[in-house]
């Protein structure tokens, strides 16, 4: 071990020791782990849940703020994604408002469904050009 002050001669700064700069290696080693143990997690996570949740569960149960990369990334790399979580959402909310249209006659509702089936319409041929849903999709 060097003195205080003293260069070891290498690439670390004077006044560093040789035990400091193993001791910079072994956190790079470890947040290289982290992002490994990172994506694991996400993929688990990700057979069940869709991305928003992962997202929560990642914050609040693991203390993982912020991830290295983007989920539905992480998710699209180890091929799970499935069709974009907005349209999902539209596409069950729809199904709730067709199940209460078959009991009672609601003109509102009735609108509703229409605007609803047109947001779909639309994001479907948005996620089409962006070749996210197969071009032979249909909701």
């Amino acid at each position: 071990m060097l003195a205080f002050g003293a260069s070891d001669g290498g690439s670390n700064p004077p006044g560093a020791t040789i035990t400091m700069a193993k001791k910079t290696e072994e956190k790079e080693k470890k947040i290289e782990n982290e992002k490994s143990s990172e994506e694991e997690l996400i993929v688990k996570l990700g057979e069940k849940l869709p991305p928003s949740k992962i997202g929560l569960i990642l914050k609040e149960k693991y203390g993982i703020p912020k991830t290295k990369k983007k989920i539905s990334v992480v998710l699209a790399q180890h091929g799970i994604s499935g069709i974009p979580e907005d349209l999902s959402e539209l596409l069950k909310h729809t199904a709730k408002l067709r199940k209460h249209l078959e009991k009672n006659k609601d003109k509102v509702a009735r609108r509703a469904l229409n605007i609803f089936e047109a947001r779909i319409l639309k994001l479907v041929k948005y996620y089409k050009r962006k070749h996210k849903l197969p071009s032979d999709w249909k909701p």
